[in-house]
């Protein structure tokens, strides 16, 4: 969630798919929180995950720029985009930049599963599967 002003407000727009009202209450929520890179970087991220991948990666740009030693999830949308792209070569230099394990470790280990192939070839998807399946036993493969 993003912790600045709006940040209720512009959640409960995207939670409920009402993609005018999240985009308007992000738009206010970046005025009033222009150089919270959190608030920047994570709006950017549902911006891209709305569809509108232009202006979220610019927000996200923006967002490494205020803060050059962010955490690693602010290049999420970044992975996704190159993946979604099919530039897996691309994608997997993001993910190797993102570098967060205990950052929800069974989703920081799908994304290593999505990019194993270009690693390790199929039995690295294996690997990485049982790792994400002995520390979240719920995850099933």
């Amino acid at each position: 969630m993003a912790s600045g002003a709006g940040s209720t407000e512009t959640a409960g727009a995207y939670t409920r798919g009402d993609l005018g009202a999240f985009r308007a209450a992000a738009e206010r929520a970046l005025a009033l929180n222009s150089r919270c890179s959190y608030t920047m970087a994570h709006l950017g991220l549902l911006f891209c995950f709305s569809g509108d991948w232009e202006r979220g990666l610019r927000l996200t740009k923006r967002a490494i720029n205020l803060c050059p030693h962010h955490p690693g999830w602010y290049l999420l949308g970044n992975f996704f985009d190159e993946y979604r792209r099919r530039h897996y070569a691309e994608a997997l230099a993001v993910h190797q930049k993102i570098n967060m394990p205990d950052f929800s470790l069974s989703r920081y280990h799908l994304l290593h599963y999505s990019t194993s192939p270009l690693q390790e070839g199929f039995s690295g998807r294996n690997k990485e599967v049982g790792t994400t399946v002995s520390m979240r036993p719920v995850v099933t493969s």
